[in-house]
């Protein structure tokens, strides 16, 4: 059984000197402070006990307070025979943390949650991992600090109020929590942890509202007679988007030639990992062909060294594409601090997001099968076993896509 004395510790420091607790146990010393000092004649060795101080009743009963609590964890380290287990300094450790053994080699928290975020192949996973963490930091920046045990219903109801009282939207909201769960979940499949706040705490979502163009409003974009930048431009993306079945962004700037074959550009979803091959109708060729590029179909990102630099490309002509987007209409100038421009739009809420609700509604509209709808956005039609065995007509998806492209081309008048 490991002993325990008090000491006051003499060895350094001049006037005041700290009374420590000593721990003796198997032939080796730890010392566990109490924050108390009292000078060398206020000590009384043999006893134990502060004298001549003015305050040396409730110091006494502040010392006899910790030297009771330190001998109470012994105590039941020696009823569970676990004492031995541990040297003197980790006796110290278990006293310092009230009774709680650590065990060192159990991951953290936000050391599991990092390996869980490099486990994942996709960059988008990745990052929507990071941007999760980094608020979670921002909320708790001691969460290096924190095991699973500690994250809680209560930290998490602390969390969703801080992430409400800054605005962040539910829906956002919920993004981040289920990437915490399936932390959770994969920590309880590794055997880290066996608590899980989830059960109690429900993720909460909101219907995320439509975001499509009606008819009238997609032939005013694709007919209005753009003056003003790089406008038209980013109109001509959106459409060459909608031409092509609501491909998105990514993948677009992505293609080269090589993604060409018989008149159809083939390529991978970067989402999802599934095919899509697109028949190559002269609207798309006309735009292709405006903004065709050395290195790849499309211009947006010729010139990039490498990964990373397409990246920055990408993602920001597509964000000037969406603030563009948004300012297409008539434009008038104002001479009151020099020429600037004034703009007047015509579909303020619009953004390249708008293009794959806008293909798929329009196509339900015309009454094309919902089975020919889900194949030409590239979803999953009827049974997940059957797809196994059933390649959907390429026909029938490129019939429809003529028929979509047709009637948006019709006069408005139509």
């Amino acid at each position: 059984m490991a002993k325990l004395f008090f000491y006051h510790d003499t060895r350094s420091g001049k006037g005041e000197f700290p009374i420590k607790i000593r721990i003796q146990h198997n032939k080796c010393k730890a010392y566990l402070g109490t924050d108390i000092k009292v000078s060398m004649d206020q000590w009384d060795d043999v006893n134990g006990v502060i004298v001549n101080h003015p305050q040396s009743r409730t110091l006494n009963i502040l010392l006899g307070s910790k030297f009771q609590r330190a001998q109470e964890i012994i105590l039941n380290l020696d009823l569970a025979r676990k004492t031995n287990n541990f040297s003197a300094s980790e006796l110290k450790e278990i006293i310092e943390n009230d009774g709680v053994i650590v065990d060192k080699n159990r991951k953290r928290f936000m050391e599991f949650y990092l390996d869980c975020m490099a486990a994942k192949k996709k960059e988008s996973t990745r990052s929507s991992y990071m941007q999760a963490l980094n608020n979670f930091q921002k909320f708790d920046p001691l969460l290096s600090e924190k095991y699973f045990e500690d994250i809680d219903l209560e930290y998490l109801q602390r969390l969703d109020a801080w992430f409400e009282s800054r605005g962040v939207t539910v829906n956002s909201r919920a993004v981040y929590y289920r990437n915490l769960k399936s932390v959770f979940n994969d920590a309880i499949a590794s055997q880290l942890t066996s608590e899980y706040p989830f059960k109690r705490f429900k993720i909460k979502t909101t219907p995320t509202d439509k975001r499509n163009l009606s008819i009238e409003e997609l032939r005013l974009l694709s007919n209005f007679p753009i003056t003003y930048g790089f406008h038209a431009k980013y109109r001509d993306m959106f459409m060459l988007m909608f031409y092509m079945r609501g491909i998105n962004s990514v993948d677009l700037f992505g293609l080269k030639e090589s993604n060409i074959r018989n008149g159809r550009i083939n390529y991978i979803r970067a989402k999802t990992g599934k095919p899509y091959s697109v028949k190559i109708e002269p609207e798309m060729q006309e735009i292709i062909d405006r903004y065709k590029g050395k290195d790849y179909l499309i211009d947006v990102c010729d010139g990039a060294k490498d990964k990373k630099e397409w990246t920055a490309k990408y993602k920001g002509f597509l964000q000037r594409m969406n603030k563009g987007l948004k300012k297409i209409g008539p434009v008038t100038w104002t001479k009151q601090q020099g020429p600037s421009p004034v703009f007047k739009p015509i579909l303020p809420m619009i953004s390249q997001y708008w293009c794959r609700h806008t293909c798929a509604t329009i196509m339900a509209a015309l009454d094309i099968p919902f089975a020919t709808i889900s194949a030409s956005l590239g979803h999953d039609h009827g049974l997940k076993v059957t797809n196994i065995y059933i390649e959907y007509n390429e026909k029938k998806v490129d019939d429809a896509n003529r028929k979509l492209i047709d009637y948006v081309n019709q006069p408005c008048s139509a």
